[in-house]
């Protein structure tokens, strides 16, 4: 028997656990369904994650998008950018009505 060290961490966790590691299409797939109300047991039966894995997959897809500075919040600094804001959300009763 052979044994060797892989320098692939896919590889070795195939190896400890039988399962191949979460990849990037997982990834956005756990985030979605999370957002979305799904809970942990919902969301392993589908992508197959340990909680540990699941959870970490939540928490460095977060912070990826939080990190992201195309993807960033900006408030509003003044009452026009204001204005733009509320008449841009107002048709999508994402507002209530005033």
């Amino acid at each position: 028997m052979h044994h060797h060290k892989s320098k692939n961490p896919s590889k070795m966790s195939g190896r400890r656990n039988g399962k191949d590691s979460i990849t990037v299409e997982i990834m956005p797939h756990c985030l979605l369904r999370w957002l979305g109300g799904g809970s942990f047991l919902d969301i392993w039966l589908s992508a197959g994650t340990s909680k540990a894995a699941f959870y970490s997959c939540i928490y460095k897809y977060i912070d990826a998008i939080l990190d992201s500075v195309a993807l960033a919040f900006k408030f509003p600094n003044t009452a026009k950018e204001s204005h733009m804001l509320k008449s841009a959300l107002w048709p999508c009763d994402l507002l209530p009505y005033a």
